[in-house]
């Protein structure tokens, strides 16, 4: 190596290491966190039973003009900015879930706030009369198809997005199956460790 070269070399590694120099910090990508296990509670669309009982059931059960649900989830951190509803289903051996002709869920928001808190042995009614109040101003929007996905093709795990929904440390969610569409159909999935209905935030 001729001098010149070393001397040139040398200067530039001096300038280099006099520079200051500033530790990068690695940004990771913020991962959704996920509140699964709402309660469900049936919504019957008889119109002679607009003050019924209340009916919580460990399920998601949908069946187009005779049955809707709300759900209620708690537990979202109040700081969390982003919400969206979606749902998942486990492996075909193991996972209770059947869709009988189509399976298009439709969704709302309702208001939290004032929302009935039902607990077990309570005399606490959610039914059309009750959450009546709570519907005004919100609307229903497709978001969910659950059409297909129980059959043998699709046996493996799967996760589903949905539509996005307003963040509060209690969403409220009211879900009905071929809303005017001219459908007909049922979708009934068993809520547990890898089924079910979920809110992700972050």
């Amino acid at each position: 190596m001729s001098s010149k070269l070393f001397l040139a070399l040398a200067s530039i590694i001096s300038l280099a290491t006099s520079l200051p120099h500033t530790p990068r910090e690695c940004s990771q990508a913020m991962i959704p966190a996920v509140i699964a296990h709402p309660q469900h509670f049936n919504i019957y669309q008889s119109a002679s039973q607009p003050n019924h009982p209340t009916d919580n059931v460990p399920h998601l059960d949908l069946h187009t003009n005779i049955t809707r649900q709300v759900v209620v989830f708690t537990g979202i951190p109040a700081t969390a900015k982003t919400c969206s509803l979606g749902w998942r289903q486990g492996p075909i051996g193991t996972r209770v879930f059947r869709v009988d002709d189509s399976g298009l869920v439709s969704s709302r928001q309702l208001k939290a706030e004032g929302f009935p808190t039902w607990t077990e042995d309570s005399d606490v009614l959610i039914n059309p009369t009750t959450i009546a109040p709570f519907q005004q101003g919100s609307e229903f929007s497709a978001g969910m198809d659950f059409t297909f996905w129980d059959q043998p093709d699709f046996s493996a795990p799967a996760t589903h997005g949905g539509p996005s929904v307003k963040c509060e440390e209690r969403i409220v969610v009211e879900l009905a199956v071929n809303l005017n569409n001219g459908q007909d159909g049922r979708v009934f999935m068993q809520d547990d460790a890898e089924n079910g209905l979920f809110i992700s935030y972050s």
